[in-house]
Order: structure tokens, then sequence, then C-alpha cells
């Protein structure tokens, strides 16, 4: 009886040395992955529910609760996307586009972006847009490039706005306006973008 408490009490031990030799991040990650909460949020999305599908990619994607696994982001985006939720479906697009999670695809982003685009999603509009100024996939065209920032900067995307506010005042594939350019990049600082306040404290406006 005494040998099995010692070996009880070193099996204890040697289990708290190796929870306490993990970051804390990771003990509270692998806690809340037993959790009741996400225990319920998987069950649904195993139940084919594709907003608890988007959640769970989400929280895989951003590695929000548990280990981020680009994999397993993928894997549930796409469940979510086969069901039509527009978001899973952007988001695949920008997983093939950065080959995360997936081998990287401009063909499959491009067709993912396009068709969101078309449907008038904001982002999906930069996206193309950039393809298209970048010539990704695609011949580099500013005129097409410009069209789609200049519908997803109407939508209030502010990486649309910053990017042909840039364009206008460096006359980069349109003649210069500083007029267009402060009131774009106004716009996109108002919404907190980062790479527009720089600008505005950078062009002192």
């Amino acid at each position: 009886m005494m040998k099995k408490n010692t070996f009880l009490l070193i099996a204890i031990l040697i289990l708290s040395c190796y929870q306490s030799a993990l970051p804390a991040d990771t003990v509270s990650k692998l806690s809340y992955e037993n959790s009741i909460e996400f225990k319920a949020i998987y069950k649904k999305a195993v139940d084919g529910i594709a907003e608890y599908q988007i959640q769970l990619a989400d929280m895989y994607y951003k590695g929000k609760g548990v280990k981020k696994d680009y994999k397993k982001a993928f894997e549930w985006f796409e469940q979510s996307a086969k069901q039509g939720l527009t978001n899973a479906q952007l988001f695949l697009g920008i997983m093939y586009y950065k080959g995360e999670g997936v081998e990287q695809d401009y063909q499959k982003a491009f067709e993912s972006f396009e068709k969101l685009a078309n449907q008038g999603v904001p982002y999906a509009q930069f996206l193309l847009g950039n393809m298209y100024y970048e010539g990704l996939l695609v011949k580099a065209d500013d005129k097409v490039a410009i069209k789609w920032f200049e519908k997803s900067a109407q939508g209030g995307n502010s990486s649309a706005q910053v990017k042909l506010g840039l364009m206008y005042y460096l006359g980069d594939g349109v003649p210069k306006n500083k007029a267009k350019a402060k009131s774009m990049i106004s716009k996109s600082a108002e919404q907190g973008n980062p790479d527009a306040k720089e600008l505005m404290q950078e062009l002192e406006w």
C-alpha cells in the first residue's frame, strides 16, 4: 500500500512539474479546449451549423483560446464557406493568397475575391484591386485596380481609402491630387487605420 501511494505521489509531482514548465498561455489554452464552452462550440460546428464553424475557424486562425492552427482553421472556414457564409468565403481566399494552412494558390484566391467583389463586399474589392495593382496572376492594370479600390473605399474599407489616398498623393496611376489624397487618408484615419494615422503625422495634416 505504501509503495502504491508513493508511486501516485511521484506521478502527481511529475505532472505538476510538467504543467508548470509549460508557458501559462499554453496551459490556459489546453484548459479551454477541455472546457464545456469549447466542447459546445465544437459540437455545433461538427453538427453542421455554419455560424459555429466560422467561429471555430476564427479561433484556430487567431489562436483565440486554442493553439493557433492554420490547417484546422482552413478546414472549418471551408465547411462554413460551402454553406454560403460570405466571411468564410473571404477568409478562404485570403488563406489561399497567403498560403496559410493550404498551398498558396493565387488562382483560387483571385476567383474568391472576384466573386465576392462582384457581390459588393468591400474588403474583397480591395483585395481584388490589389492583385491587379501588383500584377499577381493577372497583368498589372492600374485602371482596373483603381476601379476596385474606389468601389471598396466607397463601401467604407479603410485599407482601400489609404491606398487610394497615397496613389493620389504620389500620382501613382492617377493625376496628382492632394485634396483627394487628404480626404481619403483622413477618412481612413478616422476609422483607426494605423497606416493612415502614420501618414497623417508624416504629412503634417
